[in-house]
């Protein structure tokens, strides 16, 4: 077989991270031709990818002592030094890729970033200045270069951990919650579960969110400070971020979230300032840009969590990835307090409720589903499917129905439908009956998890709408579009009560809600004897991300 037959079988087993199949690829061929520099280059990858960083150097400085402007081999070079924080050295080498490639913007801005991590900001800063010469329309890159500017003027570079003291007036320690929200009612059951569980574990906390200038008054009167989205002021006036996106790096999120993450996570990073992801589901990462921004974006953090087996596989098999940083708790909305059962029970006798004698199902759609399903309208197969369990449960059972929106615009769009449009179209297509209500106004997610702690049964596709349910030991079916629901449910012993949105089948699906009915006792006891122990562990994922506060400003 000719050289480049073998490279390029062997770069497909990179790709595909067959990394032992790959190596007897390159091997074969360096036996022959041990000058060869991509195959030198290629081996130095799969040395890399299997965390094997000095076996990497090595392949990669043989590569560069035959040409020394291969510019594949320089990058990959800088990646080890960077990955083995060698921040000297990843300078140098980007230097001479600068040489070579002159006009990449990108180049420039990652020896700001590398830099920035050594404190030299002063060439941090001429970096940046170059890459704005070559591409003026970097908004976040100019943001980054004011931040520096301003950080040269007031001789205040980047603070070293052991000092210790938080930059808040009065000594606060100003924490920027990323990733929550008051749309979705998880990522705001989330927001809330960092306010009330770090406030006890951290007093001296405030809290931060990263908001649209319009929702300043609105983030405010839930008890946090608004950071205009972008602003420059959560690099200067930020102690350290708290991340508890839910979802945000895999492939379902594409690029540009994973591109995100890393260069955020490097500019509070360079400024000693800790970044901690809660748990959240991660991956999976099959595109190779993807798995090297993701595994980036946890280095340069002080912890990341995972919330479930799965999600840690992924992170765990990221390249160069430094796995002491990788921790697994479950979701820390298990901490979360629901409002009254009165509160609960005053809400649906306002939504029309009429009977209070009747078992109540809850049935909790989710839009995202509803994009990823073939239909529209009441045509749509996710759709039909919940209308065939209400009508089942109303006919067969006499139950009330409870459509719960578990996220809900503050001013409802019809440009920007949200989960309230799927529980219209249900409504209406069961004839706007009496036993069937829907919860149309905007409330709280401590109210939503009251109502759902009322239901006799939860019917749902909203992750943190089944562990409100799953925390009160509701019977619960999900209907879920991704691996976090199955993993959700593994680890409370009930992985049989879910279907896959991809493969529903109207008969199967209404015998698996039977099933969940018949069994509700066992279910119940199943879940009393599981939910204790996510309740303690995710509990222990908060404590350590308040250490890490705690040893990096110590009082």
């Amino acid at each position: 077989m000719e050289i480049e037959q073998i490279l390029k079988e062997g770069e497909g087993h990179s790709a595909a991270g067959n990394w032992e199949a790959a190596r007897e690829c390159f091997q074969r061929i360096a036996q022959s031709h041990p000058d060869h520099i991509e195959t030198l280059n290629n081996l130095g990858v799969v040395h890399y990818a299997e965390g094997d960083l000095k076996g990497a150097e090595s392949c990669f400085l043989k590569a560069l002592a035959i040409k020394d402007d291969y510019l594949d081999a320089l990058l990959n070079l800088v990646d080890v030094y960077q990955g083995e924080k060698r921040w000297d050295d990843a300078a140098c080498q980007l230097e001479r890729c600068l040489l070579i490639r002159g006009d990449n913007s990108g180049l420039y801005n990652r020896l700001a970033m590398i830099c920035m991590e050594s404190g030299n900001f002063e060439k941090a800063r001429s970096a940046l200045v170059t890459s704005l010469d070559l591409e003026p329309e970097q908004k976040d890159i100019r943001e980054v270069l004011a931040t520096i500017k301003d950080t040269l003027s007031s001789k205040n570079t980047a603070r070293s951990p052991a000092v210790g003291s938080a930059e808040g007036s009065n000594g606060d320690l100003n924490i920027l919650i990323r990733g929550g929200g008051f749309v979705n009612k998880g990522a705001e059951a989330m927001v809330k579960t960092v306010q009330c569980e770090m406030a006890g574990r951290l007093p001296h906390a405030k809290f931060f969110m990263e908001v649209p200038q319009q929702m300043e008054a609105f983030i405010e009167s839930r008890g946090l400070t608004p950071v205009i989205a972008n602003s420059r002021a959560r690099y200067t006036k930020l102690d350290g971020v708290i991340d508890v996106s839910g979802f945000a790096l895999g492939d379902t999120w594409g690029i540009e979230g994973s591109r995100y993450y890393r260069y955020h996570n490097s500019i509070f990073e360079s400024f000693g300032k800790p970044v901690v992801f809660l748990p959240q589901a991660w991956g999976p990462f099959t595109n190779q840009s993807i798995r090297q921004l993701s595994a980036a974006a946890i280095n340069l953090s002080d912890c990341a969590y995972a919330r479930d087996k799965r999600s840690y596989q992924y992170m765990s098999e990221l390249e160069g990835v430094n796995r002491q940083k990788i921790g697994l708790a479950p979701d820390i909305a298990y901490q979360f307090k629901g409002a009254s059962a009165a509160t609960a029970m005053g809400v649906l006798k306002e939504s029309g409720l009429i009977s209070t004698g009747k078992n109540m199902v809850g049935i909790m759609p989710n839009m995202q589903v509803y994009v990823r399903t073939e239909g529209k309208g009441t045509e749509n197969k996710y759709v039909k499917l919940l209308i065939e369990l209400a009508k089942y449960f109303l006919e067969k059972h006499n139950f009330s129905i409870v459509l719960i929106p578990h996220q809900v615009q503050p001013v409802e769009s019809p440009e920007m439908p949200d989960d309230r449009f799927l529980c219209d179209l249900i409504t209406v297509s069961l004839g706007n009956v009496p036993d069937v209500i829907a919860l149309r106004e905007y409330y709280s997610a401590e109210i939503l998890k009251a109502v759902i702690g009322k239901m006799d049964l939860i019917i749902g596709s909203r992750y943190h709408g089944i562990i409100a349910a799953l925390s009160q030991m509701i019977p619960t079916l999900v209907l879920g579009w991704s691996h976090k629901y199955f993993e959700l449910l593994c680890d409370v012993g009930i992985e049989q009560y879910i279907a896959d949105y991809k493969n529903l089948n109207k008969e199967d699906l209404l015998g698996l809600a039977e099933s969940v009915w018949l069994n509700r006792e066992e279910l119940r006891r199943t879940l009393e004897q599981k939910v204790p122990e996510q309740v303690s562990k995710s509990a222990g994922a908060l404590d350590h991300a308040a250490s890490v506060f705690t040893d990096r400003y110590p009082s």
